[in-house]
């Protein structure tokens, strides 16, 4: 035998010339199955071996290794960020309380109105980037209510890239106030009275995977438009 073909839930994964091998790019918490074919130096391939499973771990230990797992730490985040921060969130729900965003825009009871806020600023080749570790458990990020005029995510800087998270429970989903060149995508918002508000922009490239999922580019500003 001179290797071996390696099949992924059926499909060819790929050959390798040892009895050991990995494979990356999963998905958390999902179930694969694997079987091998062993071959000569012709290429004529053996029986398929036994199927084997394996299920990977949520997110992946190096997908979400440091990731934040507080609705504070990831506040602490976003006020603290800079050029080329990349802010990774675990899975799970983060619920946060607007007195502790940081957010200066105050409303009419002197409460912060952004439950995760920052005013920080990327660079066109430095984006700060927010981000759920894994792709197929998003974190939900939440507000207290639909009808008290919060923001679930409010940024009032530029060249930021967020992506593989929920929004929920706020006024506005995300508000993006004054912003330049921000990257929203894979984005699902819901549970809000409007899904996003891009204050001070010019119309958005807006693509919708479903209803509740959007993706926004090459943002600039101009003038105001509400995300329905």
């Amino acid at each position: 035998m001179t290797g071996y073909d390696i099949y992924r839930g059926g499909s060819f994964l790929k050959s390798v010339a040892a009895t050991t091998a990995s494979d990356t790019g999963l998905s958390g918490s999902t179930t694969y199955s694997y079987y091998v074919k062993a071959k000569d130096a012709a290429g004529n391939q053996s029986v398929s071996s036994n199927t084997v499973s394996a299920t990977t771990q949520s997110g992946g230990i190096a997908a979400c290794s440091g990731a934040l797992t507080s609705a504070a730490a990831i506040q602490g985040a976003m006020i603290n960020a800079s050029a080329g921060t990349i802010i990774t969130i675990a899975p799970g729900t983060y619920s946060g309380i607007r007195a502790a965003s940081g957010d200066p825009r105050l409303d009419a009871n002197g409460v912060p109105t952004g439950v995760f806020y920052s005013g920080a600023s990327g660079t066109s080749g430095s984006r700060i980037i927010l981000k759920g570790c894994d792709p197929a458990n998003p974190p939900i990020l939440q507000g207290p209510a639909t009808n008290d005029g919060s923001y679930g995510i409010h940024l009032t800087g530029d060249y930021w890239e967020i992506h593989d998270i929920k929004v929920t429970r706020a006024q506005k989903g995300i508000m993006i106030d004054n912003g330049n060149y921000n990257f929203i995508f894979k984005a699902e918002i819901y549970n809000v009275a409007t899904k996003a508000f891009i204050s001070g922009t010019a119309a958005p490239t807006i693509h919708w995977i479903t209803p509740t999922i959007m993706i926004l580019e090459n943002i600039k500003r101009d003038t105001a438009k509400a995300l329905m």
